[in-house]
């Protein structure tokens, strides 16, 4: 072959875009799972990249897809979602790119909407960034109404078990995420310029109940004053933490998916015979 290397064929590769049309074919054939990271890129404090929020979730659904594979599901992962909604806040530090809510939904919808026409019936959103959830789910529900698929949606999956590894709370650019980027690539940390900054208004024991329960939302970056664009505790992070974190995010999505790709689902045509 000229010392050219040979190409990775299906199923071999997990990864979408890598492949060439008749593989896919072959992973539509085979029932494959297709996965989707909904990312973005945004500011996350002096010390880590815009692209924190979607190497983290990139890498979750990497290592979660190949698990997948090695276990007997078939699996695929599309290219990131690079860039999803965040709130104007996030505006006063430079780096932050947003995308307005409807036409996230409208993008997600047509991506996931090309993936049916493909033939592919399971779909899968990975959100690695809180602003994007709302949209995902909108979007889940128009693929089900116009194409009788039935999605499943994840929730950011470095958060996952966060509470058994991390000494602080990670809301955004704290312990959580610069630990995560400090496993996955440490030469973009500037760990030199990780800064401090917890929340402190009174409302986070409320916060926190109506982030678990969903009962109410707060916008909580309209609460309190922030100086480094952060809020949490950046300083705690160690490479370590984020291999557990990592590790506990991976086996917690391989958890979900395995669920939602071997439970059955009826069309609705199907429903009251």
């Amino acid at each position: 072959m000229n010392g050219l290397t040979k190409k990775i064929p299906w199923p071999k590769t997990i990864l979408f875009a890598k492949m060439t049309w008749p593989e896919v074919q072959k992973a539509v054939e085979s029932n494959s799972l297709a996965l989707i990271v909904v990312g973005q890129t945004e500011e996350h404090g002096p010390h880590l990249p815009l692209d924190t929020d979607s190497l983290i979730g990139e890498t979750v659904a990497k290592r979660a897809a190949e698990k997948l594979r090695d276990e007997g599901t078939p699996t695929v992962l599309l290219p990131t979602v690079w860039t999803g909604y965040t709130t104007v806040d996030l505006y006063a530090w430079p780096g932050t790119i947003s995308i307005k809510p409807i036409h996230l939904v409208n993008i997600l919808t047509d991506i996931c909407e090309s993936l049916v026409r493909i033939g592919f019936k399971k779909i899968a959103l990975i959100n690695c960034h809180g602003g994007n959830a709302f949209a995902m789910e909108v979007a889940s529900r128009e693929i089900r109404d116009r194409t009788s698929v039935a999605m499943c949606t994840i929730a950011p999956p470095q958060f996952i078990g966060a509470e058994q590894v991390l000494s602080t709370r990670d809301i955004h650019g704290g312990e959580g995420e610069t630990s995560s980027y400090l496993a996955i690539a440490p030469e973009y940390v500037d760990m030199e310029k990780a800064p401090k900054e917890p929340l402190k208004y009174k409302g986070k024991k409320a916060m926190s109940a109506a982030a678990a329960t969903k009962a109410y939302w707060w916008s909580s970056w309209s609460l309190e004053k922030r100086k480094s664009g952060i809020m949490g505790d950046a300083t705690p992070a160690t490479r370590e933490k984020g291999e557990r974190l990592l590790k506990l995010g991976v086996d917690a999505v391989v958890e979900m998916l395995k669920d939602y790709y071997n439970s059955p689902f009826v069309t609705p045509e199907e429903h009251g015979n």
